[in-house]
């Protein structure tokens, strides 16, 4: 987070779900791969690339100037 790289927060198990929600609705550095009451469905590729398009390329990536969201170097 400190070189302002975005995450892609991938709950699985255990304490993930509190610190997605830290990730994504308290920092906002980052997005949710996929709910946590979905933990135990595969996730599709679609999905994947999706969530991976809005941190890179999508102005929602770049939403919090200076927060390091969707700037990579």
């Amino acid at each position: 987070m400190s070189m302002g790289v975005p995450i892609a927060a991938w709950l699985m198990y255990s304490d993930q779900p509190r610190n997605a929600l830290l990730i994504t609705k308290v920092l906002r550095t980052g997005i949710a791969v996929r709910d946590w009451d979905r933990r135990d469905e595969l996730v599709p590729s679609p999905r994947i690339q999706e969530a991976v398009e809005t941190l890179m390329v999508s102005k929602e990536g770049d939403k919090e100037e200076g927060s390091g969201i969707g700037h990579c170097s």
